[in-house]
């Protein structure tokens, strides 16, 4: 991928999170990245394709975080605590001006070309297994103690840690934090 192209899709990962992807224009992108409307449409004839390209990569970028924290740590315990604190990275990192990209577009669901939609499919899988995967081997080694089905339960992690990255954007970084909080309790752990 050439470096403008990946410098547009950079610059639209952002606005995604910002203000969502029905939100901007090309227009704004080609003020924020200096480069007229033009030289966007060449690289990506249609917003649609823009879009395209942009969960292309997010599913790349899902693919290696979730390659790095299956070898993050050795125990199940450990790479929820690295989950957690991915999302209270994106969080601080971005100064709770941001929502995860991949919210940004499940919320926008219905307004997304189909194409789209697969694509975005494709990502929640990928993070919905892994969660899933982590909550089975931690069950089997009685490092997690939970109720129910452990894909019901990380389908519940999942919408609240992504939910409190949202809320944090009003309530600062402490709604991530009381929300890890709370979902290691639910765990059976025992929250520092």
């Amino acid at each position: 991928m050439s470096d403008r192209k990946q410098q547009i899709i950079e610059h639209a990962a952002e606005l995604v999170a910002t203000v969502g992807f029905d939100s901007f224009s090309y227009n704004d992108l080609s003020e924020r990245l200096g480069i007229t409307k033009a030289s966007l449409h060449h690289h990506f004839p249609k917003k649609e394709d823009l879009g395209l390209g942009l969960l292309d990569q997010m599913i790349a970028f899902k693919e290696q975080k979730r390659d790095e924290l299956l070898q993050a740590g050795e125990t199940p315990l450990q790479r929820i605590e690295v989950y957690f604190s991915f999302y209270r990275e994106m969080c601080v990192d971005a100064e709770c001006s941001q929502i995860c990209p991949v919210s940004s577009l499940q919320a926008e669901i219905n307004v997304i070309p189909a194409s789209m939609r697969e694509k975005l499919m494709i990502l929640d899988e990928i993070e919905s297994r892994l969660v899933t995967e982590i909550l089975s081997q931690g069950r089997e080694l009685g490092e997690l103690k939970f109720l129910g089905e452990p894909e019901h339960h990380a389908m519940m992690m999942i919408s609240a840690i992504k939910g409190a990255v949202q809320f944090s954007r009003s309530h600062g970084v402490e709604a991530v934090d009381n929300t890890i909080k709370q979902l290691k309790y639910s765990l059976g752990l025992n929250p520092q």
